[in-house]
Parts: structure tokens; sequence; C-alpha cells
């Protein structure tokens, strides 16, 4: 991830002067722009799930830029690829590497080191079928999902028609919590320049509105934000931003009465304190709070959230469009998606 869009671009320079894999954060700036598609990757988040595939795809280097991915899964094949140099660059002074795996640390403009670093003729990326490799495997992963989502409706969906009706040069805000991790995992790349934002860290749900409708303000253009009820409900005061003129961002807002993240860490076995202290279902209608802060509000069904988010782009003012989801449900379909996944990329390393 990067706060600085013009890094994605060099990262995306950097891989076509040497062929390297990579592995593009949906925040990274490398993911959503016209030279992304054939050099970035956007499923591994799916695919590295398997032993198989992982030890398949050992790297002997890594090149991290920027702090730490939001895939988890993609953390833990970091952790465990046992590579023999792993590589940070990064401008910033904090740390942030807190698995402890990086062996060197150039702390710099990552845009002038990555320019540099790829026009030294001697840097050799690696053998050719193993890049090849990584890409049919994304190829394949990415036939999986399509045919897994096709007919189906369901948050991993939605994330993908979201960003889908973003136009080239918008940009999208995406909340912590499960959005971004289902952008991530099902936002594959795109062929056009969108700017991607969000807030991440330990409390990343908090200010979420607030945050999308100061950088709707500050580039004077319209922002679409996806994020959950949750997030929604933290910050709904923020609201009251959507009064100001020049303001203008469509809310797009997953419902699922709670939070839905939870449903995919161990503590989902132990229902005894599960729903109450994790879940936290509120049953707040978000049709109520857009009416106490007179937001034009719209309940959209999943399959119809691209068309909803254009159509209120097109039109004047703020907008907030619900999307109702069961977090059982959810839960289920994004594993059949995996299950899938995880069959269709075993076929193809068989073919290797």
């Amino acid at each position: 991830p990067a706060a600085d869009q013009a890094q994605g671009a060099a990262v995306l320079r950097f891989a076509a002067a040497t062929g390297v894999t990579l592995l593009a954060d949906p925040l990274s700036g490398a993911r959503y722009r016209a030279a992304a598609v054939g050099r970035a990757l956007g499923t591994y988040d799916l695919f590295l799930r398997d032993g198989l595939v992982r030890a398949a795809l050992a790297p002997d280097l890594v090149i991290r830029v920027g702090r730490s991915p939001t895939s988890a899964v993609l953390l833990d094949y970091l952790d465990g690829c046992g590579a023999d140099m792993h590589a940070v660059i990064d401008p910033s002074h904090r740390w942030k590497d807190h698995l402890a795996m990086a062996t060197h640390v150039l702390r710099g403009a990552a845009a002038e080191a990555l320019d540099r670093l790829g026009e030294r003729t001697g840097f050799v990326p690696g053998e050719a079928g193993w890049s090849d490799l990584w890409s049919a495997v994304e190829d394949a992963t990415t036939h999986a999902i399509v045919d897994a989502l096709t007919g189906k409706e369901f948050e991993g969906q939605v994330a993908r028609n979201v960003v889908e009706a973003v136009p080239s040069g918008g940009t999208l805000f995406v909340s912590n919590s499960m959005p971004v991790r289902d952008l991530d995992a099902f936002g594959g790349v795109r062929d056009q320049d969108i700017r991607v934002l969000g807030n991440r860290g330990a409390s990343g749900i908090d200010g979420i509105v607030s945050t999308a409708l100061g950088v709707a303000a500050g580039a004077r253009q319209p922002v679409v934000a996806f994020l959950g009820d949750i997030a929604l409900l933290h910050d709904g005061n923020g609201l009251l931003a959507t009064r100001e003129a020049d303001v203008k961002v469509v809310f797009v807002v997953v419902n699922n009465d709670g939070g839905g993240i939870f449903h995919f860490l161990p503590i989902r076995e132990h229902e005894l304190h599960f729903t109450g202290l994790f879940a936290t279902p509120h049953g707040i209608d978000p049709a109520r709070l857009a009416a106490l802060y007179e937001v034009p509000y719209q309940l959209v069904e999943p399959g119809g959230v691209g068309e909803a988010v254009r159509v209120a782009l097109a039109g004047s003012g703020s907008r907030l469009l619900e999307i109702r989801s069961d977090r059982e449900d959810n839960q289920r379909r994004r594993e059949a998606v995996v299950d899938a996944v995880r069959a269709a990329v075993a076929v193809r390393l068989d073919r290797s």
C-alpha cells in the first residue's frame, strides 16, 4: 500500500523494465492503472491459500514497496516463503515490519529507488517459466472467480461491481474490515486510472464517512465510498457534511447487521460469546440515518449496484446506497469461491 499515488506508476515501470512478478495491493496505486493489465496480479489472496501453490511459487527475492499488504494470506506466504532476501523500500521512519521478515530496509523515496534499480542492466528477475506460472495461476483464478460469481450475489461480487463502476480518473475510498479485503480478493485489475484510498490500522473503521467527504472536498470531484454498516454507524454524524455544496460522495453500504469479518476467525466457533461480543448485530436501518441528514437513499440489489453507482455519479449531490447481506450466507459463498479457485489452480499446476 502507498499514500503516494506516483509510487504505483514507478512500481509498474519497474515491473515492465525487469519482468518481475508484481503482486499489487488495491491501495498501492499500481493495480488500477492503464498499464496494470498484464503486469500486476490481483487474485493472490485466493490462490496463495493452498500449500502446493505456495511451494510452486516460492521466490528467492522479495521486494516490498511501502507498508505491509492488506491480505493476511499474502503476509503469511511472505513470512514462510523462505526467500534469501526480503528488501523493504519505504520513505517512512515508522516501523512497518511487524513479522520481522525484512533482511534489508531502504528508507527513501520508493519511486526514485525503483527507477534507478530498473535501469540496472544486470538485474535478472529469474526463470521465465516461474514468472509464467504466476500468470497462469492468476488466469486460472480469475476464470474460477467469474464462473463462481455468475448468478451468485454476495459481498465479493458487490466489491467487484463497485470498482468496475468507478469511472477512469475517479476516486474510490474503501473502508477497513471486509470492504478492503473483498476489493483485494475480488476487485481484479483494471486498465483505467482509478485512485483507491483507504484508512488502515487498528481503528480503520473510525472516521470513514468524514474521511471520504474530506477527500471529495479536497479533490473537488465526486468520490465513491465503499463501506460496511458498522463503519457507517461509527461515523454517522459525518453525514452532516453532505450539505456542503462542493462535496459529493456516493456511499455504498454493505449492511450485514454486524461485523462480518469475525465470521472468518476462530472465535466464530464459540457461539456463547460470538454474536453479542463480536458480530454485534445492531438492527439499525441505514435509511433512517440517511433521512436524519437528508441524504437521498436507495436500497439496491447486489447485482444492480454497478448501475446504481453510475446513475448516482451522474446525478447531483451525495447519495447513500444500501446493499443488504447475510453474514452466514456470505461466509458460505466466499468459502465456495475459495474451493473453486483451489480446484481450478490444482488443474493448472498438474499441466505444468
